[in-house]
């Protein structure tokens, strides 16, 4: 009976070593299955964290992004606007005299470009008076034009079909006078007499004065005074020669003049539209 005492009580020994390792084991395993848990989820928080760090640095760059081009846009549309100021009112009052005085001319005007006309007792206009300051008009109309040409920003120009339109109307205006043979004066009766573009680029120069960072067109006191010159008073023959004497019966240079009255009236209306200042457009 002794050696089966001394065998259980061996065996409960062992079995108690066994389930003591055992549990040892287990607490191990739970507690590295535990670990690994834990350090998922530590991971797992460290990702979105560096996530949500990486996210908000796009977000603060986006926002940087946009006030920047927000500021970009608003540097564009004060230099639109400087230009605008800049050119709208001079040329849209060269474009409007010319216009007017076109008008004046074809109405009953015409008889004021003749030296020798019959005048209205009643009508104080004189020759003296209506040729040189119908040469001025004109004139002042080249010279905008021209200074257009030279200093224009084509910033000013929302799309390239934008600025392709405006000087093509532009353009529009100076053809009827320089035409040699325009569609209109197939079967015109008259002396025919042009003012050719280079003509008509001349007799814009002539009134710009470039003495100041920005040029501006001579005022008509001092074109009256250099009418007085006999080099000025060359480059305007060709127009002074276009324009004596016209009337509706000599009606080639009369049908360049309705030509001419069309195109500006068209670019008149474009300038309106493109001339405008960037608010008033996002009004309309």
């Amino acid at each position: 009976m002794d050696w089966l005492n001394r065998a259980f009580a061996e065996h409960s020994v062992a079995w108690i070593i066994l389930t003591a390792v055992v549990g040892l084991l287990s607490g191990a395993f739970s507690a590295w299955i535990t670990y690994q848990f834990k350090r998922q989820e530590l991971l797992e928080t460290a990702r979105l964290k560096q996530k949500e760090i990486v996210a908000t640095m796009l977000g603060d760059i986006e926002v940087q992004r946009q006030i920047q081009a927000g500021l970009q846009e608003k540097e564009k549309q004060d230099r639109i606007r400087e230009q605008i100021i800049k050119w709208a009112n001079p040329i849209l009052r060269a474009v409007e005299d010319l216009n007017h005085r076109l008008g004046n001319i074809l109405d009953k005007g015409y008889v004021a470009l003749n030296e020798h006309g019959q005048f209205a007792s009643q009508w104080s206009i004189t020759y003296d008076y209506f040729m040189p300051s119908t040469l001025y008009l004109f004139a002042q109309y080249f010279a905008w034009i021209q200074m257009l040409r030279e200093h224009l920003s084509f910033e000013l120009f929302q799309t390239e079909q934008t600025k392709v339109e405006f000087f093509k109307r532009i353009h529009a205006v100076g053809q009827p006078l320089a035409g040699f043979a325009h569609v209109t004066l197939n079967d015109c009766r008259g002396e025919d007499r042009q003012v050719f573009r280079l003509q008509q680029r001349v007799i814009g120069e002539l009134l710009i004065l470039r003495d100041s960072h920005s040029p501006r067109c001579m005022s008509y006191s001092d074109f009256l005074e250099k009418l007085l010159e006999p080099s000025f008073e060359r480059h305007l023959e060709p127009l002074r020669v276009f324009l004596e004497k016209v009337n509706p019966d000599d009606n080639c240079r009369w049908r360049r003049l309705e030509e001419t009255r069309k195109a500006l009236y068209n670019l008149m209306e474009y300038c309106e539209q493109v001339l405008k200042l960037p608010e008033e457009s996002q009004r309309d």
